[in-house]
């Protein structure tokens, strides 16, 4: 079938204003195909509430759902309740997407209408800031550029990105229960794979700002390696 636009664009945030501002600014840029961005707050505090506010007020978010206190992965419930596209896209606050022409996101829809199995296409990232504690084989694998090719034109590989940008179909989202689930994670998303193809599109690459949370935002690294999981990079923080 063939999509028609505005795609919806699920971000869930929690501080880094920065990071934030960088992403919201290259998808503005560099973003030609017709979209409808949706932010998720999981209890930010003032600074970035505000920047979040100035885009409401400028139009340039037609969504906002605020969390009260950080939910985790389980914040993205509250915006995804606001998704009515037949493919939308979810990320992360820290992907800055490339300027390509045709646009990234009009070639992600295109791959969704010439291969009708895909269930759910990410972007590949950078890796011009990969942290040093990682060495050149794993890179390969954080970047997303591993797994078997799926296809050669456009070049796409059989992988499961995480929460970083991607694209997604609707109705198979609701057939694995995105819309009723507490949590959308990289287990949950997985499940996705039962349907369809998932894959991750070589030739489209963002810049992950998140690799370079121990310089830019230790403190929040540090809150991550103790209420998530461990994070290797925090043995960078100076």
């Amino acid at each position: 079938m063939d999509y028609n636009p505005p795609v919806d664009i699920l971000i869930l945030t929690y501080n880094r204003k920065f990071y934030l501002e960088n992403m919201i600014d290259s998808i503005v840029k560099y973003t030609v195909y017709p979209y409808r961005l949706i932010i998720a707050d999981n209890g930010s505090e003032i600074e970035t509430l505000e920047y979040i506010e100035s885009l409401k007020q400028k139009k340039i978010i037609t969504g906002l759902a605020l969390n009260r206190t950080n939910l985790f992965m389980d914040g993205w419930s509250s915006g995804v309740s606001m998704i009515k596209s037949g493919l939308f896209a979810l990320s992360d606050p820290d992907i800055i997407v490339p300027n390509m022409n045709p646009c990234w996101l009009t070639r992600l829809v295109n791959c969704f209408n010439l291969y009708p199995d895909i269930v759910r296409l990410g972007i590949s990232l950078s890796d011009k800031n990969i942290p040093p504690c990682w060495n050149k084989f794993e890179s390969k694998f954080l970047t997303l550029k591993t797994g078997k090719i799926f296809s050669k034109q456009p070049l796409l590989r059989l992988s499961t990105p995480d929460t970083t940008m991607q694209l997604i179909k609707t109705s198979v989202f609701a057939k694995a229960g995105g819309f009723e689930t507490k949590t959308i994670d990289f287990e949950f998303l997985k499940k996705l794979g039962n349907y369809g193809i998932c894959a991750v599109h070589q030739e489209i690459c963002g810049y992950h700002q998140g690799w370079n949370e121990y310089k830019d935002y230790p403190e929040y690294l540090r809150q991550k390696d103790k209420n998530i999981r461990h994070y290797r990079e925090t043995k960078l923080i100076k």
